[in-house]
């Protein structure tokens, strides 16, 4: 588990308070207790009674879904320039913000490439490399 900096208690802290509401102490004496809000101490414990240990470990704040993802024209619009090999910064200058352009790249990135695509993908030919030795290591020189 990843403990946050501005977490009060970590997962053993919160089963230890849930276990203590669940015994028969009141949830405002074990949240005062704990340093933590009686609201926050009746959510572990309904956490605790639902799904157990697990119920208590941190969850994400991410939410599920986005509320205006990205259009499938500029999704289209994104790939094709992708496959010219575009950065970041190249689209976003095509006149496409910086995160309309980010957040294809994730669902892209994570495509496999079409058999018919070379071994790199969209087409393209591996770069030809040349290798010098060095002191602790090589350098590697794009031709």
């Amino acid at each position: 588990m990843n403990v946050h900096k501005n977490a009060r208690l970590t997962s053993w802290g919160r089963e230890r308070l849930a276990r203590a509401v669940l015994s028969g102490q009141t949830p405002e004496a074990a949240a005062r207790a704990a340093g933590v809000c009686p609201r926050t101490a009746r959510k572990w414990v309904a956490r605790f009674e639902a799904e157990g240990i697990e119920g208590l470990k941190d969850r994400s704040s991410r939410p599920h879904r986005l509320h205006r993802p990205t259009t499938m024209a500029v999704v289209e619009q994104v790939e094709a320039l992708r496959r010219q090999r575009f950065t970041g910064k190249q689209i976003a200058a095509e006149g496409l913000s910086g995160i309309l352009c980010a957040r294809p790249f994730s669902s892209l990135a994570d495509e496999p490439f079409a058999e018919d695509d070379g071994e790199l993908g969209f087409g393209l030919e591996p770069l030809a490399r040349r290798s010098f030795p060095i002191l602790g290591g090589v350098v590697q020189d794009q031709i």
